[in-house]
C-alpha cells in the first residue's frame, strides 16, 4: 500500500512535468513583421525597444500560451524598400501583423497591402493624421500629429501673437498636420501668414533662400514641423541667417522635441530659446528601472552610439505597442493554421497577390480592446488611434529642456467656453528664455527687410507744413521730417508695449495722388505710410488702416464779403444807388419848384420863408419824403449794424454748379473725385498746393482767374482759417468722410496694436497736446470774423549655309532605312471615365500624329495596363512595364495616390513618368523624372482665390494675398459614410462662413452635394465653389447630382475653340463609341482627353527629337532587402527622352503645350455657373492679367475686370455676403471706441466723429442801465472828431457871415456862443439864424447832411444795443470750474463710465460730477447752476451735444474746443471676418454721402441759423473809419469856402491892407488895424432887421429919397443914420 502510494505520487509528478514541458513546446506563435529604417535613430530605438519589450513581457507572463516572433526588415528610408519588405513578410513569412513602417510616406502603400491581406499594420512612428481613416487594418499606436495642434495653438494664444508662419516638410508627414494646425490657429484668432514647404532633399542654398524670404516678412513666430534631420539643418542655417536672435519665436512639434537629446551639440546650441511640445509621460518607478535597462541594451545593440538619458517617446510607444500586441495575441489564443488563397489577378502577374489572413481580423479586434497602463501612459486605442494625452511645454535652455508648463486637453475643452483660458495647468507658463537669451516676451512680429528699420513712407508735400514737413539740410544733404503727424506717430509708437525701430522715407508722388503711396505699401516698398492720408474705399483695398488720427469731413471755404461797418462808404450802403440818385433828383426838383412858386410873390424867398400855399404843399410833401427816407435809412443801417451778413447768401453747391463757378482743392487729393461726384465738371476744378495759392485764388474769384469756393479736408480748412480768418470762412455743413489714419500692409500685426495705442493716447489727451503744439489757434476770434538706321538681311546671305544644311539633311533622310520604336507604358484605371477618355484620346492621337508625320523615323508603341484604382495594382503594372517590357516612358498612373510609388520606380529606372491626370501639386517636387502634362491643382488657386475660401495649403497662401481668411478646413475621407458627411456639413452650417470651396473627386463631390441639399445648405445665402476636377466631369454626373448643384460656381481651364479641335472632337466621339459600346460619349472632349491627346503628341515629338535609341538598359546592382522584386535596369534612353520632352512646345488641342519645371504651363480659366442642366460661362480669368493685378490690388485678373451675373443657390441673383452670424453678438449703438473695450472686441471704422464737448448756459452782458450807456454807440475817437468838426464848422460860419450878417456881429462873447450854437442846433434842425452868404449856405448844407448821417448812425447803433445783448466771455474754462468747485454733469449710460473717468483725469473730483439721463434734465441743471443744485457745465460726446443744442440753442452753447476722443463704432467679436467688410462698407457709404443722408433723416438740424448762434451775438461800436470820407468831404467843403472868402476879402481890400502893412506903426498896431478891417461889416448888405431898407436898391416907402454923396450910402435904421465909406484914400 505504501509502495503504491509512492508510485502514484511519482507518476503524478512525472505527468505534471511532461504536461508542463508540452505546454512550453506547444505555445501558439504569432509571426510579426517589423519594418523600420535600420540606420535611422528612430529605427534603432524602435528595434531595441521592441526586442526589450518582448523579453520583458514574456519574462513576466511566462505562463502565457502564445508567443510573438519578430521578423525585422530594413526599409532604408525609401517607399519602394518598405513596400518590398511588406510583400516579403506577407507572401514569404505570412506574418499575422506588421509593426511599421517607420515613415508616413512609406505607410500609404504598406497599408494597402495590409488591407488586402487583412493583416493589421501597426505603426508607432508614422504620425500623419492623413493616414487615418484609410482602412481599419491600420493602427496608430503613436499620438497623431493632430493631437498636439491645440497645445501649440494654446502657446500662441497665451502670448497673444496674431500671426504665425508654418514651416513643414514636403511630404505626407508635413502636409498631414497643416490643415489641423490652421484650424487650431483659427480658433485662437491667429492668422497663418505664410506656409514654408521645405523639400526633404532641399539644399543648403534653398534653405537659406527660404529663411531669408521669411526674414523679410513681418511675422516672427515660426511653427516648425519637420523630421529631426531636416530640422537640424534648418536651425543651423537659421542661426547663420541671424534668425535665432532676440525677437524671434520658434515653436517645434513633438517629433523633434522627443529626439532633442540625440541632436548634435551644434544643433542644440543653435536652438537656444526654442519652445516645443511633447506628450507628457507620467514618471513611475517602472519607467525609471526600465529606462536604465533599456539604455544598457541600446548600447549593446548599437555600439559606438551613446543612448539618450531617457527613453524617447518612440521607444516608449514601441515598447507599449509590443506589449499591446502580445496581450492581443494572448486574447486571440487560437491561430488559424493557414490563410485563405486570394484569387485576385493583377495584370497577369501575381507580384502583389497575397493570401488573406484568418488571424488578422481576430488579432485586430483584440488589439482594439486592449487597455493598460504602459510606460508612455494609458494605452487605449480610439478609432484605431492612441488616445490623446496631456503635453509638456518645453524650453531649450543650454544643453537641456526645461518644462515651463503643462497643457491638458480636458482643461482646453473648458477654455473653448472662455476666450481668456488657454488650457494650461494653473493658466500660466513659467518664464521662458527666448532666443538671444532674452526674457522679454517677443511681440511676435518685427520690422521686415532683413532686420532693417521699418520704412515709413512720408508724402513730400508743399503746403501745410504744420502737418508734415520734409526739408533737406543743405550742409549734410540729409532729410529732416517733422510735423504734427510725425510727432503723433512717434508718440503712438512709443506707447506700444514693445520697441519698434523705424525710419521716415520721403515719398514723392508720381501720379499726383496719394493712392500711389498706398500702392507702394501694398507692393512692399514701404512698411507703413504716415501723413495726411485719408481713409477711402479704394485705398482700403490695398492697405489696412489704423483707427483714425484726425476727424474726417470735407468743408467748403469762401471769401468773406461782409457789409463792413468800417468801410469808408458804409454810410451809403443802407440805400441803393438808384435811391440815392432819385433822392438827389427830388432834392433839386423840390428846390426849383419852390423858387418858381415863391420868387414872384415872396420878397424874402431869397431867404427861407414860404408864403404861397402851393409852396407850402410842396414843402409838406418834401418833409414827409425826407422823414420816410430818414426813417428807412436809419432802420436799414440799424439792421446792418445789428447782424452783419454775407453779401452773397445763395452760395450753395448747386448754385456754384449752376453759375459755372470755379472751385479749388488741394493738388493730389481724392477731393477731385469727390467734387466730380457732387456734380462739378472737371474743367471747373482747379488745384493748388500752398495756402498762399488758395488765398490768391479765393481773393481773385472765378471771374478773375481764381475760384469762388475752396473744398478741403476739415483739418486743412481749419489750419487755413487760422491764418486767414478775417478774409474767409466755412460755408455750409461739412460733408462727412472718414478721417486721416496710418496705413500698413494688409494683414500687418501692427494695425491692431497701433490702433490700441492711438486710443490710449487719445484717452490721456496726449494727442491733443501734440496738436496744440503744432496747430496754433486762430489769431482772431469768431466775433472778429463776423464783424537714331538698319539693314535688312536677305536670303542671299545664307544661300551656301542653307545649301549645306539641306544637303546634309537630305543625305540623312536617304540613309534612314528603318524606324526607331519607343516602348511606352500606359497605366490607367480601365473602368473609370477618365481612363476610357484617356485611352481613346491616346490611340486617336497616335494615329493622327503618324498620319500627319508619316516621314518620321520614330514610332511609339503603347503597352496598356489596368491600375484598377489601387496603389498596389498601379505599382505592379509599373514594375511589369519596367522589368518585363523595359519601356522608355510610362504615361500614368491615373491618380495622385498611385503616383507616389510609381514615381519612385521611374526615378530608380530613370524612366519618365508622365501623367495627364494626377494633378496634386505635391508630386512635382519629388523627382525630375515625373512630368505633369495636366495643369496642377495649384495652377487654379489664383483663379479660385477671388471666391475667398479654400481647403488646401496652396490655396491658403493664395488667399492671403487677397486678405481672405480660411476659417476652417474640412477633411473628408474617401470612404466617408453618409452619416459622417452629414455630421461634417451640419458642423460647417453652425459656423459663420457661408463660402465653401470643394476640392474632391467627382464621385465624392456627388455625394457631398446630395447631402448638402438634404441639410438645406444649397439655399440662398450659401456659396459653393468647385475646382477643375469636378467641373471637367460635370456632364458625366447623375441628373440628381446636377439638380443638387444648382448655383454652384467653378473654375475650369479655358480651351480655345479651333477648327482642328472641332474636327478632332467629331472623330473622337465616334472612336469612343466604337471603343466603348453602350456608353454615350460627352458632347465635347473633356480636359483629360485633350491633355492625353497632347501628351501623346508631345511624347512622339520628343521621341523624334531623340532619334537614336540605346538598344539596352544598364543593370541596376542595388539590392533591396535580399529580394530583387523592385530591381529594374537603368534606362539609357529615358534621360534623353525627358530632356527632349521638356524642350517640346507646340499648340495642342488644349492650348499652348509648354512644360515649365516638369509641369504644364498655366493657362486662363473659365468661371462657370451651374444653371439648369448645363454650365454657363460668367467670366474668364487670365494669369497675365492677374500678374498685373499684383501691382494694383483692385484688379481681380478677370477679362474686362468683371463677371456676368451669377445665379446662386436658391435661384438667387443677389450676391451672398459670404457670412452668417448665427451665434454671435454684435454691438450696435452709441458705443465709443475705448482702450479697455478694444481688449475684448474689434471695432469697425468710426460711424460718428468723436470728441467730448463742454456745454454751458448763455449769459449776456446787459448794460442798458449804465449811466454812460448813451455814449456807447460811438467810439471815443468818433465823439472827439465830431466835436472838432463841430467847432470847425462854427468858426467857418462866423468867418463867412460876420461881415455880412448882423447875427454874427457884436461882442466876442456873443459870436463865440453863436459859433457853438448854430452847429449844435443843426443837430436837431432847430437853428433860426439866417445865413446870408452862399459860401456859408454850402457849409450849412454839408453840415446838415453830416448831422443827418451822424444822428441816424447813433440811432442805429443804439437800436442794435437795445435789440440784442452781447454774450459774456467769462473765464469759464476747465481749470476755473475746478478751482471754483463747480459741479459738472454727464450723461448716464454706456458712455458714462468713460466720461466719469475722463472728467476725473481732467481733475474733477468724483463728488463734483452729477449724472443725468434726459436732455430736459440737462437743461434744468444748467439753468439752476451749481449754487442751486444744478451744474455749471455739461460734458458729453459731441454728437449728443449737437443734438441737445438743436433744441436749446437759445439758452446754452458750446464752450472751448472739443476734447479729442475716438468716435462711435460697431463692435464685433475678436477675429470676426465681418469687421473688414463692414469697415469697407462704412467707407463706401461715407464716400457716397449715404451716411450723411441717413443722419439728416434722423438728426434734425438746429432751429437757429449760424447767424443766430448765441456765441456770435453782439454789437459793433461805430468808429472814425466809418466816417472818414464823410468828414473829409465836409472839411473840404467848409475849408474851401473859407479860403474863397479870404481870397475875395484880401482882393477887395488890397489897397487898405497894403497901406496898413506899409505904415510906420508897430506890429501890434498893424495887427489891430487889420483885425478892425476884417471885422468891418460889408456895406453891400442891408441890416438884418425887418424894417431895414437899402437906399438906391429898393424904393423907400417911409422917407424921402436921399441923395448919395461922393461914394457914400445913407442908411436909415431905427432912426439912426449909418455912413460907410467904400474906400479910404
Amino acid at each position: 500500500m505504501r509502495l503504491f502510494t509512492v508510485f502514484s505520487l511519482i507518476s503524478l509528478i512525472s505527468l505534471l512535468f511532461i504536461s508542463s514541458s508540452n505546454a512550453q513546446t506547444n505555445n501558439t506563435t504569432f509571426q510579426v513583421g517589423v519594418i523600420l529604417d535600420a540606420d535611422s535613430l528612430i529605427g534603432r530605438i524602435g528595434n531595441t525597444s521592441l526586442s526589450f519589450a518582448l523579453s520583458d513581457f514574456y519574462s513576466i507572463n511566462s505562463n502565457y500560451s502564445t508567443r510573438i516572433v519578430l521578423h525585422t526588415r530594413d526599409s532604408k528610408g525609401r517607399v519602394t524598400d518598405a513596400a518590398a519588405s511588406a510583400l516579403n513578410l506577407l507572401k514569404e513569412v505570412q506574418v499575422d501583423a506588421i509593426i511599421g513602417p517607420q515613415r508616413s510616406t512609406q505607410a500609404e502603400f504598406v497599408i494597402g497591402l495590409g488591407d488586402t491581406a487583412k493583416v493589421p499594420i501597426i505603426s508607432f512612428s508614422a504620425t500623419s493624421p492623413s493616414l487615418r481613416p484609410q482602412t481599419p487594418y491600420f493602427l496608430q499606436t503613436a499620438l497623431s500629429d493632430a493631437d498636439q495642434v491645440d497645445a501649440v495653438a494654446a502657446i500662441v494664444k497665451y502670448f497673444r501673437w496674431n500671426q504665425v508662419v508654418l514651416v513643414f516638410e514636403d511630404s505626407d508627414y508635413g502636409y498631414g498636420i497643416s490643415p489641423y494646425l490652421a484650424n487650431a490657429f483659427r480658433q485662437v484668432n491667429t492668422r497663418v501668414s505664410y506656409r514654408s514647404v521645405i523639400p526633404i532633399s532641399a539644399s543648403d542654398d534653398f534653405i537659406l533662400q527660404e529663411l531669408y524670404k521669411m526674414k523679410t516678412m513681418q511675422t516672427r513666430v515660426f511653427v516648425v514641423h519637420l523630421s529631426s534631420g531636416l530640422a537640424s539643418r534648418i536651425f543651423l542655417k537659421a542661426k547663420e541667417a541671424e534668425m535665432m536672435s532676440e525677437g524671434y519665436v520658434w515653436i517645434v512639434t513633438s517629433g523633434l522635441m522627443d529626439l532633442f537629446y540625440s541632436l548634435d551639440s551644434k544643433v542644440v546650441e543653435s536652438m537656444q530659446g526654442v519652445l516645443g511640445v511633447k506628450p507628457l509621460v507620467p514618471r513611475s518607478s517602472k519607467l525609471d528601472s526600465t529606462t536604465i535597462r533599456w539604455r544598457q541594451k541600446f548600447a549593446d545593440d548599437n555600439p559606438g552610439i551613446t543612448p539618450q538619458t531617457e527613453m524617447s517617446l518612440y521607444g516608449l510607444w514601441a515598447y507599449d505597442t509590443l506589449w499591446a500586441l502580445a496581450m492581443a495575441a494572448e486574447r486571440t489564443r487560437f491561430k488559424e493554421p493557414s490563410s485563405l488563397p486570394n484569387a485576385t489577378s493583377l495584370n497577369s502577374t501575381d507580384m502583389f497577390i497575397t493570401e488573406i489572413s484568418q488571424t488578422g481580423p481576430q488579432l485586430l479586434a483584440a488589439m482594439l480592446e486592449t487597455e493598460f497602463q504602459g510606460l508612455a501612459g494609458n494605452f487605449k486605442l480610439v478609432n484605431g488611434q492612441l488616445e490623446s494625452s496631456s503635453f509638456q511645454i518645453l524650453n531649450v535652455n543650454e544643453k537641456g529642456l526645461r518644462e515651463v508648463g503643462v497643457w491638458t486637453p480636458l482643461l482646453q475643452s473648458s477654455s473653448q467656453t472662455n476666450a481668456n483660458m488657454t488650457g494650461f495647468v494653473g493658466e500660466k507658463l513659467e518664464n521662458v528664455i527666448w532666443p538671444g537669451e532674452s526674457t522679454n516676451v517677443p511681440k511676435g512680429w518685427e520690422v521686415p527687410v532683413s532686420g532693417k528699420k521699418l520704412k515709413v513712407g512720408v508724402p513730400v508735400e508743399i503746403g501745410f507744413s504744420e502737418y508734415v514737413k520734409v526739408e533737406r539740410d543743405p550742409r549734410t544733404n540729409g532729410t529732416k521730417i517733422s510735423g504734427y503727424y510725425i510727432d503723433l506717430f512717434d508718440s503712438v509708437m512709443d506707447a506700444l508695449p514693445y520697441s519698434i525701430r523705424y525710419e521716415y522715407v520721403p515719398f514723392q508722388r508720381s501720379d499726383g495722388s496719394y493712392d500711389d503711396l498706398a500702392y507702394q505699401v501694398f507692393n512692399g516698398n514701404y512698411d507703413a505710410a504716415v501723413g495726411d492720408i485719408t481713409i477711402t474705399g479704394t485705398r482700403s483695398e490695398y492697405v489696412d488702416f489704423t483707427l483714425q488720427i484726425e476727424e474726417g469731413g470735407v468743408s467748403r471755404t469762401q471769401k468773406i464779403e461782409y457789409e463792413n461797418p468800417n468801410d469808408e462808404w458804409f454810410f451809403l450802403k443802407p440805400l441803393t444807388l438808384e435811391l440815392w440818385l432819385t433822392a438827389l433828383a427830388m432834392f433839386i426838383l423840390t428846390g426849383a419848384a419852390l423858387w418858381l412858386l415863391e420868387h414872384r410873390h415872396n420878397e424874402d424867398f431869397r431867404g427861407e420863408k414860404i408864403v404861397t400855399n402851393f409852396a407850402r404843399l410842396v414843402v409838406v410833401v418834401w418833409i414827409f419824403v425826407v422823414l420816410v427816407l430818414n426813417s428807412t435809412y436809419t432802420a436799414s443801417l440799424s439792421a446792418r449794424l445789428t447782424a452783419i451778413k454775407l453779401l452773397k447768401v445763395d452760395t450753395g453747391v448747386k448754385t456754384l454748379i449752376r453759375n459755372g463757378d470755379y472751385v479749388g482743392c488741394r493738388e493730389g487729393t481724392y477731393i477731385i473725385e469727390f467734387l466730380k461726384r457732387l456734380g462739378f465738371d472737371e474743367s471747373k476744378i482747379r488745384t493748388y498746393k500752398l495756402p498762399e495759392d488758395f488765398d490768391t485764388a479765393l481773393s481773385k474769384g472765378s471771374k478773375n482767374g481764381g475760384i469762388t469756393a475752396f473744398f478741403s479736408r476739415t483739418p486743412y480748412m481749419e489750419l487755413f482759417l487760422t491764418k486767414y480768418c478775417n478774409k474767409y470762412m466755412k460755408v455750409g455743413s461739412p460733408y462727412y468722410t472718414e478721417g486721416f489714419a496710418f496705413a500698413f500692409p494688409k494683414g500687418s500685426p501692427l494695425v491692431a496694436d497701433v490702433s490700441r495705442a492711438i486710443i490710449k493716447q487719445t484717452d490721456n489727451h496726449k494727442i491733443s497736446e501734440i496738436k496744440d503744439r503744432w496747430i496754433k489757434q486762430s489769431a482772431c476770434n469768431e466775433d472778429d470774423i463776423s464783424n537714331g538706321s538698319s539693314t535688312n538681311i536677305g536670303l542671299k546671305s545664307f544661300k551656301i549655309l542653307f545649301g549645306i544644311t539641306g544637303g546634309i539633311t537630305g543625305i540623312c533622310l536617304v540613309l534612314a532605312q528603318q524606324n526607331t520604336t519607343f516602348q511606352v507604358g500606359v497605366i490607367l484605371d480601365a473602368d473609370s471615365l477618365v481612363a476610357r477618355t484617356g485611352m481613346t484620346s491616346l490611340s486617336l492621337a497616335l494615329s493622327d500624329f503618324y498620319s500627319t508625320n508619316s516621314n518620321y523615323s520614330t514610332r511609339l508603341v503603347l503597352h496598356t495596363r489596368d491600375g484598377r484604382g489601387r496603389i498596389t495594382d498601379a505599382a505592379s503594372s509599373a514594375l511589369n512595364l519596367l522589368k518585363d517590357v523595359q519601356v522608355d516612358a510610362i504615361i500614368g498612373p491615373q491618380k495622385s495616390s498611385q503616383a507616389e510609388f510609381v514615381i519612385g520606380l521611374g526615378d530608380a529606372a530613370k524612366v519618365p513618368i508622365i501623367s495627364f491626370s494626377a494633378t496634386s501639386p505635391s508630386l512635382g517636387s519629388q523627382t525630375e523624372y515625373f512630368v505633369q502634362t495636366a495643369l496642377t491643382d495649384a495652377a487654379q488657386v489664383d483663379a479660385t482665390r477671388i471666391m475667398v475660401m479654400a481647403l488646401l495649403p496652396y490655396l491658403a497662401n493664395a488667399f492671403q494675398q487677397v486678405n481672405a481668411r480660411v476659417s476652417y478646413r474640412s477633411v473628408i475621407p474617401t470612404s466617408a459614410t453618409n452619416d459622417f458627411m452629414l455630421q461634417e456639413l451640419y458642423k460647417m452650417k453652425t459656423m459663420q462662413t457661408r463660402v465653401f470651396v470643394l476640392h474632391t473627386t467627382s464621385s465624392l463631390a456627388s455625394r457631398i452635394f446630395l447631402k448638402a441639399k438634404e441639410a438645406e445648405m444649397m439655399s440662398e445665402g450659401y456659396v459653393w465653389i468647385v475646382t477643375t476636377g469636378i467641373m471637367e466631369l460635370f456632364y458625366s454626373l447623375d441628373s440628381k447630382v446636377v439638380e443638387s448643384m444648382q448655383g454652384v460656381v467653378g473654375v475650369k481651364p479655358l480651351v480655345t475653340r479651333s477648327s482642328k479641335l472641332n474636327f478632332t472632337t467629331i472623330r473622337w466621339k465616334k472612336k469612343f463609341a466604337d471603343d466603348y459600346p453602350g456608353i454615350t460619349p460627352q458632347e465635347e472632349m473633356n480636359l483629360y482627353g485633350l491633355w492625353a491627346y497632347d501628351t501623346l503628341w508631345a511624347l512622339a515629338m520628343a521621341a523624334e527629337k531623340t532619334g537614336f535609341k540605346e538598344p539596352t538598359s544598364l543593370p541596376n546592382k542595388t539590392a533591396l532587402n535580399s529580394t530583387d522584386i523592385f530591381i529594374t535596369g537603368t534606362s539609357q534612353t529615358g534621360p534623353k527622352l525627358l530632356a527632349a520632352m521638356l524642350d517640346t512646345k507646340f499648340e495642342g488641342l488644349a492650348g499652348n503645350f509648354h512644360l515649365v519645371n516638369e509641369q504644364l504651363e498655366p493657362s486662363s480659366f473659365e468661371i462657370l455657373n451651374v444653371n439648369g442642366k448645363g454650365l454657363r460661362q460668367v467670366g474668364i480669368w487670365t494669369p497675365f492679367v492677374q500678374s498685373s493685378s499684383q501691382v494694383y490690388g483692385n484688379s481681380m485678373g478677370f477679362t474686362g475686370e468683371k463677371l456676368e451675373n451669377i445665379i446662386w443657390p436658391g435661384e438667387s441673383r443677389n450676391v451672398p455676403k459670404g457670412w452668417e452670424v448665427p451665434n454671435y453678438d454684435v454691438a450696435v449703438g452709441d458705443i465709443t471706441i475705448t482702450a479697455t473695450r478694444s481688449e475684448y472686441v474689434v471695432f469697425t471704422l468710426p460711424i460718428e466723429e468723436g470728441g467730448v464737448t463742454r456745454t454751458q448756459k448763455i449769459q449776456y452782458d446787459d448794460n442798458r442801465n449804465d449811466k454812460w450807456f448813451f455814449l456807447k454807440p460811438l467810439k471815443m475817437e468818433l465823439w472827439l472828431t465830431i466835436l472838432a468838426l463841430f467847432i470847425f464848422t462854427g468858426v467857418s460860419l462866423w468867418i463867412l457871415e460876420h461881415k455880412f450878417n448882423k447875427a454874427f456881429r457884436g461882442r466876442p462873447s456873443g459870436y463865440l456862443g453863436l459859433i457853438f450854437y448854430i452847429p449844435f442846433m443843426s443837430l436837431v434842425f432847430a437853428h433860426r439864424e439866417k445865413i446870408v452868404t452862399n459860401l456859408a449856405r454850402v457849409v450849412v448844407v454839408v453840415w446838415i447832411f453830416v448831422v443827418l448821417v451822424l444822428t441816424s448812425t447813433c440811432t442805429a447803433s443804439l437800436s442794435a444795443r437795445l435789440t440784442t445783448f452781447k454774450l459774456q466771455q467769462g473765464d469759464t474754462d476747465v481749470n476755473t470750474l475746478i478751482r471754483n468747485g463747480d459741479y459738472v454733469g454727464c450723461r448716464e449710460g454706456t458712455f458714462r463710465t468713460f466720461l466719469v473717468e475722463f472728467l476725473t483725469r481732467l481733475g474733477f473730483h468724483e463728488s463734483k460730477i452729477r449724472i443725468y439721463k434726459h436732455a430736459e434734465e440737462f437743461a434744468n441743471a444748467l439753468s439752476k447752476r451749481s449754487a442751486n443744485g444744478g451744474v455749471t457745465a455739461i460734458f458729453s460726446s459731441t454728437p449728443y451735444a449737437d443734438l441737445f443744442l438743436s433744441k436749446y440753442y437759445s439758452n446754452y452753447t458750446k464752450f472751448g474746443s472739443p476734447y479729442l476722443t475716438e468716435g462711435f463704432a460697431f463692435g464685433f467679436p475678436k477675429g470676426s471676418p465681418l469687421v473688414g467688410d463692414v469697415s469697407s462698407a462704412i467707407t463706401k457709404l461715407t464716400d457716397s454721402h449715404k451716411i450723411a443722408e441717413i443722419k439728416a433723416h434722423w438728426i434734425r438740424q438746429s432751429g437757429c441759423n449760424e447767424d443766430d448762434d448765441p456765441s456770435k451775438v453782439g454789437w459793433t461800436n461805430i468808429g472814425l473809419r466809418s466816417f472818414k470820407v464823410l468828414f473829409a468831404v465836409t472839411g473840404a467843403v467848409t475849408g474851401t469856402t473859407v479860403v474863397l472868402f479870404l481870397v475875395s476879402f484880401l482882393y477887395q481890400n488890397r489897397v487898405r491892407v497894403r497901406n496898413i502893412y506899409n505904415s510906420d506903426n508897430t506890429v501890434g498896431f498893424k495887427v489891430h488895424a487889420f483885425g478892425r478891417l476884417f471885422d468891418e461889416r460889408d456895406r453891400a448888405y442891408l441890416p438884418e432887421d425887418d424894417d431895414a431898407v437899402e437906399i438906391g436898391v429898393f424904393p423907400m416907402h417911409n422917407i424921402n429919397r436921399q441923395v448919395m454923396l461922393n461914394n457914400m450910402r445913407l442908411v436909415l435904421n431905427n432912426g439912426r443914420v449909418m455912413i460907410r465909406a467904400n474906400s479910404f484914400n
